[in-house]
This record gives structure tokens, sequence and C-alpha cells, in this order.
């Protein structure tokens, strides 16, 4: 699996904060190449901006660490029970299978630019 890495471009290094908006419905979906955060993960969860987050503050091996955070109005999935509902936002560990066409032959995906 081919490791994605987003190179930072001039907006990005103005901000310290990088929003991460797409997710991904791990109970009944599978992720598209572009859902893919570094390879292997998946955002799950609140859609809001503040949500899951690069942080080019905090820099780990040389790449941008991830914040999460919730806040007081992001309780609004469905719960577990009628009437609840909860908060969420966290990365959810995926593997990317390779694709066999119908003649069994593997399908090379290229990412667009």
């Amino acid at each position: 699996m081919a490791e994605q890495v987003e190179k930072p471009g001039p907006a990005i290094e103005t901000q310290t904060l990088v929003p991460l908006t797409e997710r991904v419905n791990v109970q009944a979906d599978s992720a598209c190449v572009n859902q893919i955060i570094d390879g292997c993960w998946v955002a799950v969860g609140a859609k809001k901006a503040h949500a899951i987050q690069r942080d080019f503050n905090l820099m780990f091996n040389g790449k941008p660490s991830y914040r999460f955070e919730l806040k007081e109005d992001d309780n609004t999935l469905s719960g577990y029970a009628a009437g609840e509902t909860k908060g969420r936002a966290e990365f959810s560990y995926c593997m990317q299978l390779p694709m066999i066409s119908k003649a069994n032959q593997p399908i090379h995906i290229r990412k667009h630019k």
C-alpha cells in the first residue's frame, strides 16, 4: 500500500491547525483512496472543522501530529439508546485490500492530481 504524504503548500505553511473533514462510516462503507490518512487511518465521527486536525505546532518524527477535539454542541450523533446522542472524533485503522479484475489480475489505482 502506497502511503499518501501531503506536502505542505503555501496555505498550510501559514496555518498551524489544518482540518480533516472527510469521514467514513466504518459500519456501512468502504473508504475511498482520498479518505485514507497516512496510509492506514480513516476519520470517524463529527465532521466539524475543529473535530480532527493536523497540528503543525506539534511535530512527531518530522510529521504533524493530530488534534482531536469535541465541543459541547458536538454531541449530535445517534446514541445507542432511543433519544440518546453522543459525540465522536477518532481514527479507525484500515487496510487497503488488493483489487482484482475479472481476469484475476491486480488493478493498479493511480492518484489523480
